[in-house]
């Protein structure tokens, strides 16, 4: 199957584009949605796709901030 995309927005890509990958290809990020909620380890390929899971529908418009996921800042 598949995988689900989103494309991310400008500002979003450029603060990607300016950190560390986690590996070839990928950031782990945690997610900061406008409505309050955070979701975490979320996989974005070349600083500009979010996969989704199966489940469910994000828009870029409703990601208020992102940040390198807490897993990957503890491994530190």
């Amino acid at each position: 199957m598949a995988s689900r995309k989103v494309h991310l927005g400008e500002e979003q890509i450029a603060k990607l584009m300016s950190l560390p990958e986690t590996g070839m290809g990928y950031h782990l990020v945690d997610l900061y949605m406008k409505d309050g909620t955070r979701r975490r380890d979320r996989i974005v390929l070349n600083s500009e796709f979010l996969v989704l899971n199966n489940d469910e529908t994000i828009v870029s418009e409703a990601i208020a901030d992102l940040s390198p996921s807490a897993s990957v800042r503890e491994s530190d």
